[in-house]
């Protein structure tokens, strides 16, 4: 991505309310003479990741959340990342590459050759598109970054087929179809009401969960992983039904302590 983060800033929020909330991450392809080894916090995890913060810093008075990761091929060559999941506005890259500097410091800068680096932004709570436009997007045009993780290739790949469908379907059916009529077909298949009030239940969370400090994030992350397997995994997915991802969402609330219940209510006290 050649834009940087304050143009995108710019762009994408300019003082609009909601403020949008981000995604931001650096890729580092690399060679070194030993593998690089984070602290890991999840087990049994393909990657080694380390979400602690660094010297608490927040931008904006919005706390960072932010976590590094490295994942190897072979003994020399592999991938470390630094990520922020969420943040409000983007920081600069260079802000990011620091943050990874000093993780790789604290690992033990093994690094010998830096082969490629990628950057990548993208908003995680846009608003739905307007089902009535006579154009039709897919994927992140079309608001299908999933909110709660950042996840869309799933989803693309679980709704593309569905949406071709509908719309081979309706070219067969009338095949002098517009276009604006055949946009409207496509919104209908790629977001029927099912999905769209799950979506604006992820984007209540996340507007939560942005308020949290780091205290009350690790406390909510302990209640949500003490859910079963499939039970997180659906949710971070956005593979659960809409009545068992309420049911989901209750238990969670349920299990969870009281400060963290008064946050996802009423919101973080200030």
């Amino acid at each position: 991505m050649n834009s940087s983060s304050g143009d995108v800033n710019e762009r994408l929020s300019n003082n609009a309310k909601p403020r949008v909330v981000v995604e931001e991450a650096i890729f580092v392809e690399v060679r070194c003479f030993r593998m690089i080894e984070f602290c890991c916090e999840i087990e049994d995890s393909h990657w080694d990741m380390d979400m602690r913060e660094v010297n608490g810093a927040s931008v904006d008075g919005v706390r960072l959340r932010f976590q590094s990761r490295s994942s190897f091929d072979t003994q020399d060559h592999g991938y470390i990342s630094a990520c922020h999941k969420a943040v409000a506005p983007a920081v600069q890259e260079a802000e990011l590459k620091q943050r990874l500097e000093q993780r790789l410091t604290k690992a033990g800068n093994a690094i010998t050759e830096v082969i490629d680096v990628e950057h990548c932004l993208f908003p995680m709570n846009l608003p739905l598109p307007d089902f009535n436009q006579p154009l039709l997007a897919f994927g992140g045009a079309a608001s299908m970054v999933h909110p709660a993780s950042g996840y869309m290739v799933g989803a693309l790949l679980r709704r593309g087929p569905g949406l071709a469908e509908a719309l081979a379907a309706a070219l067969k059916e009338q095949p002098a179809m517009g276009s604006a009529a055949l946009a409207r077909v496509g919104w209908q298949a790629l977001w029927p009401m099912e999905l769209v009030l799950r979506h604006r239940l992820f984007q209540f969370g996340l507007s939560r969960l942005m308020g949290f400090d780091e205290r009350l994030l690790r406390r909510h992350f302990t209640s949500f992983f003490q859910l079963s397997q499939d039970d997180w995994n659906g949710f971070l997915t956005n593979t659960l039904p809409l009545p068992q991802l309420m049911a989901v969402m209750l238990r969670l609330f349920a299990i969870s302590p009281w400060d963290v219940r008064r946050g996802l209510v009423l919101g973080a006290p200030r």
